[in-house]
Parts: structure tokens; C-alpha cells; sequence
């Protein structure tokens, strides 16, 4: 039996929000000089919903000037789980986030949203590792691979 990475992080985000123990896995943490705006554009692109966001003023003992910044947000789309947070952070070629789609339809989608007002680093089209796959570099620096696996016959 195949499970797809977004069964697992779906599973993932399950246990975490179910309070059960839940092993190892990794959610990206993302930092921004605007995390809020950011995840609007995320949310646009990949028709998610921000479930979280805390602000300094959230704090006990935030410094005035960090008291509009954001802390903490939780961006869920597709059964995925991304925080994010207020930060100087610049964006690194170090890693790119892979979403691997089990819909190619929700996947062009989301890949022809991105590439708005993002900038293609790979044409999506279809791989000798039978899958379609693509690169877009999003407005805020961060690169996105979008990845389908061919069904075989």
C-alpha cells in the first residue's frame, strides 16, 4: 500500500491537534519579514485557512515594539501544516519545500496560482521518474516544488 506524504502529514497534524502521542515529523517553520501577508498569498494560492496567529500583544512582558509582530501562525492547506513567524530571515537556496499532490488537477492549479506572481525556476512538465514536476519561486523568496506521480497502467 502506497501512503502519499500528504496522508502523513495529514496524520501528523491529526495527532497534534489530537493530543496523542504522535512519534517524529517535521513541519516547516517559516520566518518572514511579513509572515501575516505571506500567509494570505499562501492561503490564495493554495486555497488554505490560517488557523492560528499570535501576536506579541499575546505575550506576557513583549517588548513594545514587537507587540504588532506576528509570533506564532498556522497555515493549513491540503492537509498540510506550515508556522510561520515575524522575522529577518532571508530566504536560503539551503531548502525548498516539496508539496507532492495526489490530484494533478489540485496541483496545476496551485502551481499556476504561485507562478502569478512568482517566478518559474522549472517549467512543470513531465520526468523521466514518471512524475510532472515543477519549481516556482514565490514572491517572498521561497522556492516550492510540485510534484505528481504518474499513475502506472
Amino acid at each position: 500500500m502506497f501512503i502519499s506524504f500528504d496522508q502523513i502529514i495529514f496524520w501528523c497534524y491529526y495527532k497534534i491537534k489530537g493530543g496523542i502521542d504522535m512519534g517524529q515529523f517535521i513541519i516547516p517553520y517559516l520566518a518572514f519579514k511579513d509572515s501575516l501577508k505571506t500567509a494570505e498569498y499562501y492561503k490564495k494560492v493554495f486555497n488554505g485557512k490560517i488557523e492560528y496567529i499570535m501576536k506579541g500583544k499575546d505575550m506576557p512582558n513583549c517588548p513594545e515594539k514587537d507587540l504588532d509582530k506576528v509570533m506564532h501562525l498556522e497555515l493549513v492547506f491540503n492537509n498540510n501544516v506550515i508556522y510561520m513567524s515575524d522575522g529577518d530571515a532571508r530566504p536560503t537556496d539551503q531548502a525548498m519545500l516539496l508539496l507532492n499532490y495526489e490530484h494533478l488537477d489540485i496541483m496545476k492549479e496551485a502551481y499556476n496560482n504561485m507562478k502569478i506572481e512568482g517566478k518559474i525556476v522549472r517549467e512543470l512538465a513531465e520526468t523521466f521518474w514518471g512524475a510532472i514536476y515543477g519549481v516556482v519561486e514565490d514572491p517572498y523568496g521561497m522556492k516550492w516544488e510540485f510534484h505528481y506521480t504518474i499513475p502506472k497502467n
